[in-house]
């Protein structure tokens, strides 16, 4: 019997709440030029990010939560992580001591109840995804009696033969296939926790993915089996899961958007060549996609371009940056929100998501880029 997660592509993302439609959250009357005066451009993403902070601010409650109607996991998970980069230190910590107590289980796990990950069923395959989002803000934050747990919980998704990191639960909808997305996380993870035994060992994996793709040209495989060959037998209604595919318009492009960005800080960390050279090779599946800076869920690419910027001063990676922010500036919503039609458990995480990546990418392409010989 099918459930959401196992309809086609364009009504899984939908059912989701990975996919909007394009046209009806874009502002046709608003002009957005990308980057033609990068101070303007500045302006305009970090006026955006403002917005949404805001909107979600009014309906923080004295308790850390957004209100007594606002209890799913997905509503909540990114909102630390937003406020501390917006200097919104006492908020942060207030939402962070909401998530610890409603949240966060005995063991390390993170769920809407003890019998429910998410009312978004994409949580039912990636099980792990928002965990990663909590302890990285608790890290950050100092707040350890999260961060710690959390973490400990998050590494007993790693695969030992491959090194690399199951999207849930092996006995799961997930199985025991090394996923994309979770590698890429846990790659972040390892670097703010001080394992940079484990970022490297999630690269390999990251670059493995790269490089044993048959067709790139097609489109790029998502999970890997513990042999370490790439899975591109699927069922068709699951192929969003397994396969980003490069000439349709309205793909989960954050798949790939993910390895470019934790590779290149990987790159920033140890100074390794190799490294950058992966991450230039995402970049370039990415920007080769069809439609890539006119969807919604491009903004991890985008971020990954901001970071290729900030490395290496080449303006085509700022000019891509540029133009994915531009598309989410059109698609906000008049009252700050990203997703304005949708439940808070989807429009809630895309807004704190977007306004996040708003204000990372504009302090990328805002700083002064290194000199290229």
């Amino acid at each position: 019997m099918l459930t959401r997660r196992h309809l086609p592509h364009r009504a899984a993302c939908v059912a989701t709440g990975l996919a909007v439609n394009v046209r009806a959250h874009t502002c046709p009357t608003e002009d957005h030029p990308c980057m033609s005066d990068p101070e303007v451009s500045m302006t305009r993403y970090r006026s955006a990010a403002a917005r949404a902070l805001a909107y979600l601010r009014g309906h923080l409650q004295a308790d850390g939560s957004y209100g007594p109607q606002i209890t799913d996991l997905a509503s909540y998970y990114k909102s630390p992580y937003l406020y501390l980069i917006a200097g919104e230190l006492e908020e942060c910590h207030h939402l962070l001591s909401y998530i610890g107590r409603q949240f966060l289980g005995t063991d390390g796990d993170l769920r809407s109840s003890p019998a429910l990950k998410s009312g978004n069923d994409a949580y039912d395959f990636y099980t792990m995804y928002p965990n990663t989002w909590v302890a990285l803000a608790a890290q950050k934050t100092g707040r350890f009696e999260i961060a710690q747990p959390a973490c400990q919980h998050l590494r007993g998704y790693r695969d030992t033969a491959t090194g690399g990191f199951r999207g849930g639960r092996a006995d799961g909808p997930a199985g025991t296939a090394v996923d994309l997305i979770a590698t890429s996380a846990m790659t972040l993870l390892g670097l703010y926790f001080g394992d940079l035994d484990q970022s490297r060992a999630c690269a390999r994996v990251l670059r493995r993915f790269l490089e044993r793709q048959p067709d790139p040209a097609g489109g790029f495989l998502l999970r890997m089996r513990p042999d370490g060959e790439l899975i591109d037998d699927y069922p068709a209604e699951l192929a969003p899961y397994y396969l980003l595919d490069a000439r349709r318009p309205e793909q989960w492009y954050f798949m790939v958007g993910y390895p470019l960005a934790v590779l290149a800080l990987l790159h920033r960390a140890t100074g390794d060549p190799e490294l950058l050279t992966a991450a230039r090779g995402y970049f370039d599946f990415a920007a080769g996609c069809t439609g890539v800076q006119e969807f919604f869920f491009s903004h991890k690419v985008g971020w990954g371009a901001g970071l290729l910027y900030a490395i290496t001063g080449e303006e085509r990676y700022a000019q891509f940056a540029a133009g994915v922010c531009d598309h989410l500036v059109r698609m906000q919503a008049g009252d700050g929100r990203w997703l304005a039609d949708m439940t808070p458990v989807f429009s809630f995480d895309q807004t704190a998501e977007c306004a996040i990546w708003l204000r990372e990418i504009s302090a990328l392409l805002g700083a002064a880029p290194p000199r290229v010989s």
